[in-house]
Protein backbone atom coordinates (compact mmCIF):
# COMPACT_ATOMS: atom_id res chain seq x y z
CA UNK A 1 0.00 0.00 0.00
CA UNK A 2 1.70 3.41 -1.19
CA UNK A 3 1.61 6.13 1.27
CA UNK A 4 -1.11 7.85 -0.85
CA UNK A 5 -3.72 5.16 -0.80
CA UNK A 6 -3.00 4.96 3.30
CA UNK A 7 -4.52 8.49 3.71
CA UNK A 8 -7.08 8.49 1.75
CA UNK A 9 -10.25 9.93 3.28
CA UNK A 10 -13.35 7.51 3.22
CA UNK A 11 -16.48 8.76 2.08
CA UNK A 12 -20.01 8.31 4.77
CA UNK A 13 -22.57 6.92 3.05
CA UNK A 14 -24.91 9.01 5.09
CA UNK A 15 -22.83 12.10 3.19
CA UNK A 16 -21.97 13.32 0.41
CA UNK A 17 -18.77 14.72 2.47
CA UNK A 18 -15.96 12.56 2.88
CA UNK A 19 -14.83 11.70 6.53
CA UNK A 20 -12.03 12.82 8.24
CA UNK A 21 -9.65 10.49 9.70
CA UNK A 22 -7.10 11.26 11.97
CA UNK A 23 -5.07 9.49 9.31
CA UNK A 24 -6.03 12.55 7.48
CA UNK A 25 -5.14 14.86 9.67
CA UNK A 26 -1.43 12.97 11.00
CA UNK A 27 -1.05 13.04 7.17
CA UNK A 28 -1.72 16.97 6.11
CA UNK A 29 0.17 17.89 9.63
CA UNK A 30 3.15 15.93 8.07
CA UNK A 31 2.45 18.29 5.07
CA UNK A 32 2.91 21.35 6.88
CA UNK A 33 6.65 20.54 7.85
CA UNK A 34 9.72 20.85 5.58
CA UNK A 35 11.43 17.71 4.73
CA UNK A 36 14.91 19.38 6.44
CA UNK A 37 12.30 20.05 9.89
CA UNK A 38 10.25 16.96 10.35
CA UNK A 39 8.27 16.56 13.64
CA UNK A 40 10.16 14.88 16.24
CA UNK A 41 7.12 13.33 17.66
CA UNK A 42 4.17 11.86 15.74
CA UNK A 43 1.85 10.09 18.77
CA UNK A 44 0.15 7.39 16.02
CA UNK A 45 3.38 6.41 14.94
CA UNK A 46 4.93 5.75 18.61
CA UNK A 47 4.55 2.52 20.49
CA UNK A 48 2.03 -0.11 18.90
CA UNK A 49 0.52 2.11 16.24
CA UNK A 50 -1.10 -0.16 12.64
CA UNK A 51 -1.61 1.15 9.77
CA UNK A 52 -5.42 -0.11 9.55
CA UNK A 53 -7.28 3.03 8.50
CA UNK A 54 -9.30 4.87 10.72
CA UNK A 55 -12.64 5.91 9.18
CA UNK A 56 -13.98 6.84 12.47
CA UNK A 57 -15.48 10.37 12.08
CA UNK A 58 -13.65 13.30 14.09
CA UNK A 59 -16.93 14.91 13.69
CA UNK A 60 -20.33 12.81 14.58
CA UNK A 61 -22.55 13.17 11.48
CA UNK A 62 -26.15 12.85 12.36
CA UNK A 63 -29.75 13.49 11.23
CA UNK A 64 -29.57 17.08 13.43
CA UNK A 65 -26.02 18.46 11.66
CA UNK A 66 -27.40 17.24 8.12
CA UNK A 67 -30.55 18.96 8.53
CA UNK A 68 -28.75 22.41 9.84
CA UNK A 69 -26.64 21.22 6.69
CA UNK A 70 -29.26 21.25 4.08
CA UNK A 71 -31.15 24.63 5.68
CA UNK A 72 -27.57 26.07 5.43
CA UNK A 73 -27.27 25.44 1.89
CA UNK A 74 -31.09 26.47 1.26
CA UNK A 75 -30.19 29.54 2.45
CA UNK A 76 -26.58 30.12 0.46
CA UNK A 77 -28.60 29.04 -2.98
CA UNK A 78 -31.21 31.81 -1.95
CA UNK A 79 -28.11 34.16 -1.62
CA UNK A 80 -26.73 32.79 -4.56
CA UNK A 81 -29.83 33.37 -6.51
CA UNK A 82 -30.71 36.57 -5.05
CA UNK A 83 -34.09 35.21 -4.14
CA UNK A 84 -34.83 38.08 -0.89
CA UNK A 85 -38.30 36.50 -0.71
CA UNK A 86 -36.58 32.35 -0.06
CA UNK A 87 -34.68 34.39 2.44
CA UNK A 88 -37.30 35.77 3.88
CA UNK A 89 -39.62 32.87 3.89
CA UNK A 90 -37.03 30.97 6.08
CA UNK A 91 -37.31 33.67 9.01
CA UNK A 92 -39.63 33.63 11.93
CA UNK A 93 -42.27 37.22 11.94
CA UNK A 94 -40.06 38.32 14.29
CA UNK A 95 -36.33 37.58 13.68
CA UNK A 96 -33.35 39.76 13.83
CA UNK A 97 -31.15 39.86 11.24
CA UNK A 98 -27.37 41.94 11.07
CA UNK A 99 -25.49 41.30 7.76
CA UNK A 100 -21.65 42.56 8.14
CA UNK A 101 -21.47 45.64 9.46
CA UNK A 102 -24.78 46.91 9.36
CA UNK A 103 -27.52 47.79 11.60
CA UNK A 104 -29.74 45.66 13.44
CA UNK A 105 -33.09 44.90 11.16
CA UNK A 106 -35.98 43.17 12.97
CA UNK A 107 -39.23 41.40 11.32
CA UNK A 108 -39.29 39.20 7.96
CA UNK A 109 -40.96 42.15 6.13
CA UNK A 110 -38.06 44.68 7.38
CA UNK A 111 -35.70 41.76 6.19
CA UNK A 112 -36.84 41.34 3.00
CA UNK A 113 -37.16 45.28 2.02
CA UNK A 114 -33.64 45.06 3.11
CA UNK A 115 -32.34 42.46 1.07
CA UNK A 116 -33.84 42.90 -2.40
CA UNK A 117 -31.73 45.99 -2.92
CA UNK A 118 -28.27 44.14 -0.77
CA UNK A 119 -28.43 41.10 -2.58
CA UNK A 120 -28.84 43.11 -6.07
CA UNK A 121 -26.08 45.13 -5.40
CA UNK A 122 -23.90 42.55 -4.33
CA UNK A 123 -23.47 41.02 -7.63
CA UNK A 124 -23.17 37.36 -8.06
CA UNK A 125 -22.53 35.04 -5.63
CA UNK A 126 -21.09 31.65 -4.98
CA UNK A 127 -21.18 30.06 -1.48
CA UNK A 128 -19.08 26.76 -0.70
CA UNK A 129 -19.81 25.54 2.57
CA UNK A 130 -17.12 24.28 4.25
CA UNK A 131 -18.25 23.15 7.71
CA UNK A 132 -21.71 23.40 9.69
CA UNK A 133 -21.79 23.18 13.50
CA UNK A 134 -25.08 22.56 15.54
CA UNK A 135 -25.62 23.31 19.34
CA UNK A 136 -28.90 22.71 20.36
CA UNK A 137 -30.94 25.51 18.41
CA UNK A 138 -27.93 27.10 17.22
CA UNK A 139 -26.43 26.78 13.72
CA UNK A 140 -23.21 27.96 12.95
CA UNK A 141 -21.97 28.13 9.24
CA UNK A 142 -18.58 28.70 7.81
CA UNK A 143 -18.18 29.37 4.01
CA UNK A 144 -16.39 30.70 1.39
CA UNK A 145 -18.08 32.91 -1.22
CA UNK A 146 -16.81 33.86 -4.52
CA UNK A 147 -17.64 37.49 -5.09
CA UNK A 148 -18.40 38.57 -8.98
CA UNK A 149 -19.37 42.58 -8.36
CA UNK A 150 -21.55 44.33 -10.38
CA UNK A 151 -18.49 46.07 -11.90
CA UNK A 152 -16.89 42.71 -13.26
CA UNK A 153 -14.73 42.87 -9.97
CA UNK A 154 -14.12 38.76 -8.58
CA UNK A 155 -13.04 38.13 -5.13
CA UNK A 156 -12.68 35.12 -2.35
CA UNK A 157 -14.72 35.94 0.75
CA UNK A 158 -14.72 33.89 3.71
CA UNK A 159 -17.93 33.94 6.14
CA UNK A 160 -19.60 33.08 8.83
CA UNK A 161 -23.47 32.57 10.01
CA UNK A 162 -24.88 32.25 12.70
CA UNK A 163 -28.42 31.20 13.12
CA UNK A 164 -30.77 30.99 16.27
CA UNK A 165 -33.49 28.60 15.50
CA UNK A 166 -37.29 28.28 16.34
CA UNK A 167 -39.75 25.71 15.09
CA UNK A 168 -38.09 25.40 11.86
CA UNK A 169 -36.90 29.35 10.93
CA UNK A 170 -34.17 31.63 12.19
CA UNK A 171 -35.57 34.01 15.11
CA UNK A 172 -31.66 35.93 14.61
CA UNK A 173 -29.45 35.29 11.76
CA UNK A 174 -26.35 36.98 11.67
CA UNK A 175 -23.92 36.89 9.02
CA UNK A 176 -20.29 37.92 9.36
CA UNK A 177 -17.69 38.99 6.25
CA UNK A 178 -19.82 39.77 3.59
Amino acid sequence: MSNDQQFESTPDPRSEQPVQTERVVEHASRESFPASDPPSFTPSRAGNATTAVDDVPLVPVDEARNAAREWARHLCDAMDHGDANAIAEMLTEDAMVRVGPGGLIVGREAARSWFEPFLHGLGTTSHHITDVRIDGDAIFVEAEVNVRGNEGAKEMRPQAISVRMRQGAASRLIVYGT
